[in-house]
């Protein structure tokens, strides 16, 4: 009896040393476990803690800080196709090259947002530009490269970053005998900007064909002439003149203009005009058209000795303040 029960202790007492060094090992083991996972190669870490990431919360699809994606609207009057080329680069070990967004059937008046790739790095997305392809045929659009993109495709784009809630709208304008010409105008999706537009008055006895010829910029590469519409104005009426909003508070200020006087008899002449042709007796010097905000211009004929009579201008307020 007294043997089983010695036996019987001898068993216990190595049964308990058993477990505790159980336990231990199972730490060690748990331990080892982490350092291994320390030492994996650092996308496959990153790939673990993703995955945990997952199994803990719910992640939300949220429009990441770093897309570029835009809106274009078709104001051309027709069916065209739409690509968008990006001159992007993504990581530090990639290298800038063209990109070609999908391409867009837009309908009359239809909008679409240009999907762009997502720039991860803020300094990489804000040097991003690019350029619209303008196609009349599925194939053209397919098979088109910005390498080989001809000018009568292409309408240039600023930093992409710079259309963040705006829209850009792709129209069809007239500059003189170059004919049609693609063109666009890029608004903000709340236009809370100040207008350009400015009142012209007749008082040369006489009736004129009327443009505005203005030096502009928007979100655009470069400044250029932009041709307002051609109108009629008879001896002794005003008429308001249209200019393109400027969203830019910079390029709004130092907008500049000239108008274009034709004689009633001249309208072909005064369709096909174009800034770089103009003649000077056709031709008056506005300045900066934010200045001319709640003003008249009133166009009469100066006479000045043998020599023949020249248009000249003079500003007045209006008796109404517009806005």
């Amino acid at each position: 009896m007294n043997k089983n029960i010695k036996n019987l202790l001898i068993f216990i007492i190595i049964i308990a040393s058993i477990f505790p060094g159980c336990v231990k090992k199972s730490k060690l083991a748990e331990n080892r476990d982490l350092q291994d996972t320390q030492l994996l190669p650092y996308e496959k870490r990153l790939l673990l803690e993703e995955e945990k990431q997952k199994e803990t919360k719910k992640i939300k699809k949220t429009k990441h800080k770093s897309e570029l994606d835009f809106d274009v609207e078709n104001k051309t009057g027709k069916t065209i196709y739409v690509v968008c080329f990006s001159y992007i680069n993504k990581t530090s070990f990639d290298r800038w090259r063209w990109d070609k967004s999908p391409i867009y059937k837009l309908e009359k008046n239809q909008k679409a947002t240009i999907d762009i790739d997502t720039i991860p790095d803020k300094e990489y997305k804000n040097h991003v530009y690019g350029a619209l392809g303008i196609f009349n045929t599925q194939e053209e659009a397919e098979s088109s490269t910005y390498e080989l993109l001809k000018e009568k495709h292409r309408l240039d784009l600023d930093k992409l970053y710079k259309l963040k809630d705006k829209t850009v709208e792709i129209k069809i304008e007239k500059y003189g005998f170059k004919g049609d010409t693609l063109d666009l105008k890029i608004t903000p999706k709340k236009n809370n900007f100040r207008e350009l537009d400015f009142f012209v008055e007749n008082k040369t006895g006489k009736n004129l064909w009327i443009c505005c010829f203005v030096y502009q910029k928007d979100d655009t590469p470069i400044w250029k002439f932009d041709k307002t519409n051609l109108q009629l104005i008879k001896d002794g009426e005003i008429k308001i003149i249209d200019v393109d909003t400027i969203a830019n508070k910079y390029n709004r200020v130092f907008t500049s203009g000239f108008l274009g006087v034709f004689d009633e008899k001249n309208k072909t002449k005064a369709e096909k005009s174009t800034y770089e042709l103009l003649q000077p007796k056709n031709k008056i010097a506005l300045g900066k058209l934010a200045a001319l905000k709640n003003k008249i211009v009133v166009i009469k004929i100066e006479k000045y000795g043998f020599k023949d009579d020249f248009l000249e201008i003079a500003i007045k307020p209006t008796k109404r303040i517009y806005k």
